[in-house]
């Protein structure tokens, strides 16, 4: 990369010193900015009970309202946006921005003309209430654009650069005056159209995976993965954005209320980021795991309020890393090209990896980060920790980020990961059986204390109280509904799926057919896996029963998106088993 960056600055100095400047010519003529936020909240008295929670029924009419109110403020000396803060219940941000000061007269007048529109069109509606105490100033000045800007400038150039730098390494000639020229006019309109993070993210996506798929060999198979992947991906994107635009009138989701949630506390938090001021985290979201609103809060404070279509191409990103990754993990275990490519192929096809790459959640991260952890166990597991200090950071990295994204995640893997690595030395090592025993169980009590200590919980109680008042064959009936998706058939939560629609729809997606159709697979692979690793297919036995465990007990189910956390390990176990029993396909062998 070195050679690059000295080889560019010295033949393309001019636009260099367009590149440099422009950042700093639009954080100059971008006018200083107030923003006010208020909460509104919106009751119905249905049944005279009066309530705050969404009415899907009426959604469309008010987002309806909400955009032609837009529309009246839109000029440039104020403007007025409005965007919901909850999927369950009707609460919503009014942000009005203004190059004058926002004074209590101008906020109450434009809160009073919302209100009495809304209670003259829409007869169900009981009332309409302001929160005061949650009104927020924000003051956008000249400098912190031009800060902002740069920080911008630097992701793009870094990602930008280090593609070159890899694809470079093959092709001598493709830094040339064409293509720097190209690159120029790239790179201004990415700034200019406020796109340069999402065109950072996608440089550096195709440069990790250019990079290890050609580190892994895999470069004409990955290519065509990830066409499929993406078009998969994108005519999901396109038609659930279409749905909820036809159903709601809005392009936020209500299928996956939560992605609310993370809008709009991301928004929040941008704002103070933005102003250079940190944020009370866990007031704002209400939670202490909130790595992932904080993340979507520097998104914002990078991109501003328009950061809705940015996050999605992240979240899609996060998930094509995971396709090389998948095959760098199957490959690991088992050494075998056909039950790595096998699995990759599933990863890519599946539609639940597809599906919430276009929600704005957490999830789609936590698998990756869970992802990274188990591969490096693994390879350091392998290879020793000697000259081995990259995979040690990438661990270290990987342990961080899921801590903050979902605390208990974190604690279960890494009980699994020492699990396996005494599984591991107890083999090369020949330990009795009894030390072996031994260690585990003392393993399993220190992350177990971990878990209560965190979360000021009797685990060991709450295991048992569960298992006695479930009984051990219904215990185990919902441990194997849930790996086949069917977990609706035993859930003790009878909330989670009233709706027969709803069951019928669970029971018929596709990932659920393929789970079944595939368990005898599942199964095989599991035997055949035994001989191959057995420390890596009894650890991840533990880790998929063990988090499907948790999470019923807390929840009362299984849900799809948490299946996101296991579908990786899934996937290649049913690989194993197919490979096992088609392996000799002619089909099957085009895959070594």
């Amino acid at each position: 990369m070195k050679k690059t960056i000295k080889y560019i600055f010295s033949q393309y100095k001019l636009l260099v010193c367009i590149i440099l400047l422009l950042p700093l010519i639009l954080g100059i003529i971008t006018p200083k900015r107030y923003l006010k936020e208020m909460e509104v909240r919106f009751y119905y008295s249905p049944n005279y009970k009066v309530s705050n929670s969404v009415d899907k029924s009426l959604l469309k009419t008010i987002n309806s309202l909400n955009t032609t109110f837009k529309k009246s403020y839109s000029d440039k000396n104020l403007s007025v946006d409005i965007t919901p803060i909850s999927g369950g219940e009707n609460q919503y941000k009014i942000s009005i921005q203004s190059h004058n000061y926002i004074d209590d007269n101008t906020t109450n007048k434009i809160y009073s003309t919302f209100k009495d529109i809304l209670l003259e069109k829409i007869p169900e509606l009981y009332h309409v209430s302001h929160i005061e105490n949650n009104d927020y100033l924000y003051i956008s000045s000249n400098i912190n654009n031009i800060i902002w800007n740069y920080i911008k400038t630097l992701v793009l150039i870094i990602s930008s650069l280090l593609l070159v730098s890899l694809l470079n390494s093959e092709k001598k000639s493709l830094i040339n005056k064409r293509n720097v020229i190209i690159y120029a006019i790239f790179f201004i309109l990415s700034t200019l159209l406020n796109l340069s993070l999402m065109m950072s993210a996608i440089l550096f996506t195709a440069s990790l995976i250019y990079h290890y798929s050609k580190k892994l060999n895999i470069k004409d198979n990955i290519v065509k993965l990830l066409i499929l992947a993406i078009s998969i991906r994108l005519i999901i994107g396109i038609a659930l954005m279409a749905l909820n635009l036809f159903k709601y009138g809005s392009i936020y989701s209500y299928l996956q209320p939560d992605e609310i949630f993370y809008y709009s506390s991301g928004d929040t938090i941008g704002n103070y980021l933005r102003n250079f001021s940190w944020p009370d985290l866990k007031a704002i979201t209400g939670v202490d795991q909130y790595g992932y609103n904080l993340f979507l809060g520097f998104i914002n404070a990078l991109t501003g309020k328009d950061f809705f279509i940015t996050v999605k191409i992240i979240n899609v990103c996060f998930s094509l890393i995971l396709i090389p990754i998948t095959y760098d993990l199957s490959f690991s275990i088992t050494e075998n090209k056909q039950v790595s490519n096998l699995t990759t192929i599933i990863m890519s096809i599946m539609p639940t990896f597809a599906l919430f790459s276009n929600f704005a959640l957490r999830d789609i991260l936590i698998s990756l980060c869970m992802c990274i952890i188990i591969l490096q166990t693994i390879k350091l597991n392998k290879y020793g920790l000697k000259r081995n200090f990259s995979n040690i950071f990438i661990l270290f990295l990987g342990v961080v980020s899921l801590w903050f994204l979902r605390k208990f995640a974190a604690l279960i893997l890494i009980g699994i990961c020492i699990f396996y690595t005494i599984l591991k030395l107890s083999n090369r090592k020949k330990i009795s059986i009894m030390i072996t025993l031994s260690t585990i169980f003392l393993s399993v009590a220190l992350v177990l204390r971990l878990i209560t200590t965190v979360y000021s919980i009797d685990i060991i109680s709450m295991i048992e109280n569960y298992i006695n008042s479930l009984g051990i064959s219904n215990l185990i009936k919902g441990l194997f509904l849930s790996i086949v998706n069917l977990d609706f058939l035993s859930n003790t939560n009878t909330n989670l799926y009233e709706s027969v629609k709803l069951i019928g729809l669970r029971g018929l997606y596709p990932e659920t057919l393929f789970l079944i159709i595939s368990f005898p697979a599942f199964i095989i692979g599991i035997i055949k896996g035994l001989k191959v690793n057995r420390e890596f297919v009894i650890s991840i036995l533990a880790f998929i029963f063990g988090l499907i465990l948790i999470y019923r007990i807390e929840y009362g189910g299984w849900f799809l998106r948490i299946q996101l956390q296991t579908l990786p390990y899934q996937y290649l176990l049913i690989s194993l088993g197919i490979c096992k029993l088609f392996g000799n396909s002619n089909l099957l062998k085009k895959l070594n």
